[in-house]
């Protein structure tokens, strides 16, 4: 089973790509390796005649099947088309305390930080 930190990879990757507009087989063949998928048949050959061409250079028929032939790739893995497109929720960023560490302080004496 794939751990849950390659499936995001994965999916972060593949939309990182979609968003760029573009078919990237090393993209893809990276996230192939990740989830232990040797690319074999006709749509991986498809694909790979794809390297590097725009989505808005090809024929809108052909730009729309895109997403469903990079999925098929990836059969037995759950990977949704919607997801590819959809962008990531990202949490409220967190309020770092920039105020020095009281002296003494352990753990920067561990990283080398002098107090």
């Amino acid at each position: 089973m794939m751990s849950d930190i390659n499936q995001m990879v994965i999916r972060t990757a593949l939309r990182n790509m979609f968003n760029k507009g573009y078919v990237n087989v090393s993209t893809i063949d990276e996230c192939l390796k990740l989830a232990s998928i040797t690319p074999l048949g006709e749509t991986n050959g498809q694909l790979r005649a794809l390297h590097c061409v725009h989505f808005k250079d090809m024929d809108r028929l052909l730009a729309e099947a895109v997403p469903s032939m990079v999925a098929e790739l990836f059969e037995g893995i759950t990977l949704s088309v919607d997801e590819l497109f959809d962008k990531p929720q990202v949490n409220e960023a967190r309020t770092v305390d920039i105020n020095p560490a009281p002296k003494g302080n352990a753990f920067l004496r561990l990283i080398g930080v002098k107090s």
